[in-house]
């Protein structure tokens, strides 16, 4: 459709004469987009041991879940602790937008928050008795879940216990900032708007597909389930790791069964489809 040409457009010349706009009368169009940047005070509050104190208020969730301070990827935690005697409660630190800080935020608690960029896990708090305050610096824990929000390499609270608390004991920052860097733009996108292509299967993925299926033995690469039989094989799926479905490099493709691909993140689409539920019905039984 071809839109008219509005400065010779007698209808919208009418309609601005009942506006009282006289008809040779055009304004502009301007669009500013603000970026916020971290000032270099911020910056180095950020990567010290005390943090950078704000309020809950100045956070922003990214699409992934991970926390946002101007532009800038963070972890937030809570610098004043209670202690009553010998008894205190060390705080954990935050990646996303758990369920945690969203109760904390309906609860409309205010504590200092504080956010950091800084990967040794070793943080400035504030041991409060009564009106006394000791500051000291302690080895934080990560939060389990975060951990479960963002589905971080896999971790689930229905693991057992113990298992859940050697991941944590054993989880680094470094791991989480390299999967989700600090800085938004710190890598530039392989493709523009010119040059990206359209987000669709290639001509040949059922074929790669096929390929790849047979390479691992129709075997499941999540849980181990193994599809070999004819009339299972419709259950086993090839996966894009990074959503780009045009990408079929060997790294970015995983072979899962329904169940597993199902339970990938932005793919619980896959749990309304009936092949789905026919394969956990079936599951059941067996």
């Amino acid at each position: 459709m071809k839109l008219p040409d509005f400065y010779h457009f007698i209808p919208f010349h009418h309609i601005k004469e009942k506006m009282g706009i006289p008809k040779d009368t055009y304004g502009t169009l301007e669009k500013t987009l603000k970026i916020e940047s971290l000032t270099e005070a911020e910056l180095e509050k950020l990567t010290s041991k005390d943090g950078l104190e704000i309020s809950l208020n100045d956070l922003v969730v990214h699409d992934d879940g991970t926390l946002l301070y101007k532009n800038t990827r963070v972890i937030l935690y809570i610098r004043d602790i209670p202690a009553y005697g010998a008894q205190k409660t060390n705080p954990k630190y935050h990646l996303a937008n758990c369920r945690t800080l969203k109760d904390m935020r309906e609860q409309k608690r205010f504590e200092r928050y504080v956010v950091s960029t800084r990967t040794n896990g070793e943080f400035n708090v504030n041991i409060i008795r009564s009106s006394h305050v000791q500051n000291e610096t302690m080895q934080l824990l990560v939060c389990q879940n975060c951990l479960t929000h963002l589905e971080f390499n896999k971790f689930s609270m229905n693991w057992a216990k113990n298992t859940r608390l050697e991941f944590v004991k054993n989880f680094n920052l470094d791991s989480f900032f390299e999967k989700y860097p600090v800085s938004l733009h710190a890598q530039k996108p392989k493709y523009d708007s010119l040059t990206a292509p359209l987000n669709i299967y290639n001509s040949d993925f059922s074929k790669v597909s096929e390929d790849l299926k047979i390479q691992l033995n129709w075997q499941c690469q999540d849980c181990g389930v193994v599809l070999s039989e004819p009339n299972n094989r419709k259950w086993l799926h090839v996966h894009h790791k990074n959503g780009l479905k045009f990408d079929d490099s060997r790294e970015n493709l995983n072979v899962l069964c329904i169940k597993c691909h199902a339970n990938q993140p932005l793919h619980a689409h896959i749990k309304n489809l009936p092949d789905y539920k026919t394969y956990i019905d079936n599951e059941k039984v067996a």
